[in-house]
């Protein structure tokens, strides 16, 4: 039986969550929103993903820089702080 481009798609969804800590995000914006990031991306020269990924890592940093450890943590809240990743030495 032949594939179906649904098919194709579940298969390329699973290698991709299964590599890299992957983890799908389905939201649906406002359409100028959507316009922005790839505005955004475009200038950067960056994908949609990279671009999004970048634009909530900047943010968290900014929110969570002058943080106290105790309020990082709470931040992070108790089932999370064991599963904080560090990246490139800041918190994440």
């Amino acid at each position: 039986m032949k594939k179906t481009n649904a098919d194709y798609q579940a298969a390329y969804r699973r290698r991709h969550l299964r590599t890299g800590g992957a983890a799908r995000i389905n939201a649906v914006v406002h359409h100028s929103t959507k316009k922005a990031l790839e505005r955004w991306a475009d200038h950067h020269g960056m994908t949609l993903r990279s671009a999004l990924q970048q634009i909530i890592r900047e943010a968290q940093e900014r929110l969570t820089a002058d943080m106290s450890e105790e309020e990082y943590r709470r931040y992070l809240r108790p089932e999370t702080v064991a599963a904080a990743v560090i990246e490139d030495g800041q918190k994440f």
